[in-house]
C-alpha cells in the first residue's frame, strides 16, 4: 500500500470513529434531557395531586398519565361537587 492510500485509510477510518463517538454522545445527551423532563412532568403531577383535592390525576385527566388522546372520552372530566 503507499502513502497515499494509507493515510486516506486513517484519515476515514478517524472521521468514522469521530461520528460514531459523536452519535453516542447525542444519544447520551438525549436520554439524559429526557430521564429530566419525565421526572419534571413526575414532580408536576405529584404537586397538582398534592394542590387540588379528589381523584388522582391520572383518574381525572388520563392525558397527563401519558394515555392517547384517540377519544372524546379521554380528555379532562371535570371535578365532581
Amino acid at each position: 500500500m503507499s502513502d497515499t492510500e494509507t493515510t486516506v485509510l486513517y484519515t476515514l477510518s478517524t472521521l468514522a470513529q469521530t461520528c460514531a463517538a459523536l452519535a453516542a454522545f447525542v444519544g447520551a445527551v438525549g436520554l439524559f434531557r429526557l430521564q429530566s423532563f419525565r421526572d419534571q412532568h413526575r414532580d408536576a403531577e405529584r404537586e397538582l395531586n398534592r394542590k387540588i383535592p379528589g381523584e388522582p390525576t391520572a383518574q381525572r385527566c388520563p392525558m397527563l398519565s401519558g394515555a392517547r388522546r384517540s377519544s372524546p372520552s379521554a380528555r379532562c372530566r371535570p371535578e365532581r361537587p
